[in-house]
């Protein structure tokens, strides 16, 4: 089952726009598409590096669905669309990574970085990108993005190394 994050998808889904949920249903087909890339290149010996990747446990947030309002909608084809983008995003998940790095920034340096972020917003993010879970075999480094960028830098280095 999945669970909420910090956007009521019920709330979002009233204000879908056509462009919107066009725009949500081409994002998961490409999210298809560089997965099974990804996929190809892994079982040739590559190593493959991703900056963002798809979770289908918290709605509408950090690379989920963005159509779950929609399952509960009186209407068959906004259901069947949101569907379809939801079991998108279950399949692209069942492809555990080896290794999840998780910058976590403390509140005040993320508001310091980007100010038009409210301290609780901040928080509650940070609170649901721990709750991520990408699976079996998957490792995860949770490393403190406000530490200097050589020592961060320093950190991934080494896990990736360790793994390869």
């Amino acid at each position: 089952s999945a669970r909420r994050g910090p956007v009521d998808p019920a709330e979002r889904s009233r204000r879908i726009s056509p462009v919107r949920a066009l725009w949500a249903l081409v994002l998961a087909q490409e999210k298809r598409s560089k997965m099974r890339a990804s996929v190809r290149a892994r079982n040739r010996g590559m190593v493959v590096v991703c900056d963002r990747y798809p979770q289908a446990q918290i709605m509408g947030f950090n690379d989920g669905p963005l159509l779950s309002g929609w399952l509960e909608s009186p209407s068959r084809l906004r259901r069947r669309l949101a569907r379809w983008e939801f079991e998108t995003y279950r399949e692209l998940a069942r492809t555990a990574p080896d290794l999840v790095v998780k910058m976590d920034v403390p509140p005040e340096v993320a508001v310091e970085r980007k100010p038009d972020m409210q301290p609780d917003e901040v928080e509650r993010r940070r609170a649901a990108v721990r709750q991520i879970d990408y699976g079996p075999g998957s490792e995860t480094l949770s490393v403190d993005g406000a530490r200097p960028l050589p020592e961060v830098l320093l950190r991934v280095r080494r896990a990736i190394w360790q793994l390869l």
